[in-house]
């Protein structure tokens, strides 16, 4: 090979493992910044939970707090220093990174509960203004016992898991931490139990009104089960007996061998529902739709 053959095939090879070498320098880099930025995203998911979204934020807590401590040691086999500074939800040098993952991962942990929180809370807010006889009472008072359990339950299955207990889980009110929650819950359990009895109390009490209001006129069997359908607590209840009479005696309910419901439909039309009876037996139930009032009146006679 002559001189310059020679100082030629030196050039290039030379120039080529330069370029290779800054080629494996900018792999390196890109890799290593990508794992500071994975480790950035765990620190902000828990920001984001902590400061804002609270109970709202589970979705943000999907990753494997696997990879956190994953990207931790790859970071430290590329060489990294402990005072490299990783971009999460604030600025903090590498050596903090193992107690951001192991905060990750507690907060994961406890978001398994969110659901059983908000569920809690949601129920408690639906009974807060209700008061024993209410709509409802009795069958959502005994779902805040049910679900003041589940709570209960589900932020003690995750700190058996090692959850973080103190932080403040937001949205929506009250703001309080999961120990604070647990104690919360156990008191819906109590408050729901003590209202369910209360309302059951009260149910009876109107059942009875209902009952002794078509009863003691000697309504049974299945008109007096139609009588207390319609009115429930005992207060009285509109029906239409012969000649269209509105009325809500007990007396003349108790009585009468027709009942009649009507109802104007939206469309300006009427429906009217008959009921016949003897004595005390429902021999016939007949539905009808009129076109107008006058129509309507001559079906309701």
């Amino acid at each position: 090979m002559n001189r310059l053959a020679l100082f030629t095939f030196t050039l290039i090879t030379a120039t080529s493992t330069a370029a290779t070498g800054v080629a494996h320098a900018d792999e390196k880099e890109e890799r290593k910044q990508a794992l500071l930025q994975k480790l950035g995203s765990y620190d902000n998911a828990v920001k984001e939970v902590v400061a804002n979204e609270g109970l709202d934020g589970a979705g943000r807590l999907s990753e494997d707090p696997a990879g956190c401590t994953d990207a931790i040691d790859q970071l430290k086999d590329l060489g990294v220093g402990p005072t490299e500074v990783v971009y999460g939800g604030e600025q903090f040098p590498l050596r903090k990174a193992p107690e951001k993952c192991a905060r990750y991962a507690k907060l994961k942990t406890l978001s398994v509960a969110f659901d059983a929180i908000t569920e809690a809370r949601q129920v408690h807010n639906i009974i807060g203004t209700m008061k024993p006889g209410d709509d409802g009472t009795t069958l959502w008072s005994g779902k805040a016992t049910t679900l003041g359990k589940a709570c209960v339950d589900a932020i003690n299955a995750a700190e058996a898991k090692g959850a973080i207990m103190d932080v403040v889980l937001r949205s929506p009110d009250p703001q309080m931490t999961a120990a604070q929650t647990r104690t919360w819950c156990e008191g819906l359990i109590e408050r729901g139990a003590a209202l369910q009895g209360a309302s059951a109390d009260a149910d009876t009490a109107k059942k009875k009104a209902a009952h002794d209001r078509y009863a003691k006129f000697g309504a049974g069997g299945e008109r007096l089960s139609l009588l207390t359908y319609y009115d429930p607590d005992g207060t009285g209840f509109n029906w239409r007996v012969g000649g269209c009479k509105v009325t809500d005696d007990p007396k003349t309910l108790a009585k009468t061998k027709v009942l009649f419901q009507w109802w104007e439909n939206d469309d300006g039309t009427h429906r009217i529902r008959k009921y016949s009876f003897k004595g005390n037996k429902k021999v016939g139930d007949q539905e009808r739709s009129f076109l107008t009032e006058a129509k309507a009146r001559t079906f309701c006679k």
